[in-house]
């Protein structure tokens, strides 16, 4: 359902935990397995604070392009027989209200993040697994 192989939906995460004064959420997802350079980018956002993140929250977000070189979510698609692939969702809350452009490179986010690095006072991460066979 949420792979390449399926529907490429966005999965549903619970935010649990964010503290009162959060200004903006980030989420960045990757494949560390990935055969690539670096870990291999299937989300970056900027989103308002919510404590659900679904595919309309994300529609209006602040979203980069991803290694699928598209905006948004692109969901689990590693090689075929490589094993399992780990897929890191990871959840920053800010204590400022992000200030960015939809369209961002992978450069500007890390850029744009640490230049926010001060205003992050929560983060949370989930891990899921992929094969494809």
């Amino acid at each position: 359902e949420f792979a390449c192989d399926g529907e490429n939906k966005f999965p549903t995460l619970e935010v649990k935990g964010i503290p009162h004064n959060t200004k903006s959420l980030v989420i960045y997802v990757d494949d560390a397995d990935a055969p690539t350079p670096r870990p291999f980018v299937h989300l970056m956002g900027f989103l308002p604070v919510v404590e659900r993140i679904d595919e309309n929250v994300l529609n209006h977000s602040i979203l980069g392009i991803n290694d699928f070189w598209k905006l948004g979510w692109d969901g689990p698609c590693p090689p075929k027989w490589h094993g399992i692939h780990h897929y890191y969702f990871r959840i920053f809350a800010l204590d400022k209200k992000m200030m960015a452009q939809s369209g961002f490179t992978y450069d500007e986010f890390v850029e744009i993040l640490n230049s926010y690095a001060d205003s992050i006072i929560a983060s949370g991460l989930l891990i899921g697994l992929y094969e494809r066979k």
